[in-house]
């Protein structure tokens, strides 16, 4: 079960739409580790978010590091809990 406050690691696809004629959308793996804000029915709220592109590595957003993350439940892989 899940707690607020505790830290987790959440798989998730990030939706990403190019501004092309066919209007393109992709979606893309991440993973999110943080601190569990909020559990909402339709939503997930990360505190402190790191965020990492499965496809290449790479930390997403690159430049500042939000405080929050929000993931609609949809675009949601799984969850886990860190114990620390």
């Amino acid at each position: 079960m899940l707690r607020k406050k505790q830290k987790v690691v959440v798989q998730w696809l990030d939706a990403a739409a190019f501004p092309t004629p066919k209007r393109k959308v992709a979606l893309s793996p991440m993973q999110v580790t943080g601190i569990l804000e909020s559990d909402m029915p339709d939503y997930i709220l990360i505190k402190d978010p790191i965020n990492i592109r499965l496809v290449d590595g790479k930390k997403h957003p690159r430049g500042k590091k939000p405080t929050f993350y929000f993931i609609p439940k949809g675009m949601v892989k799984s969850v886990k809990s860190l114990r620390y």
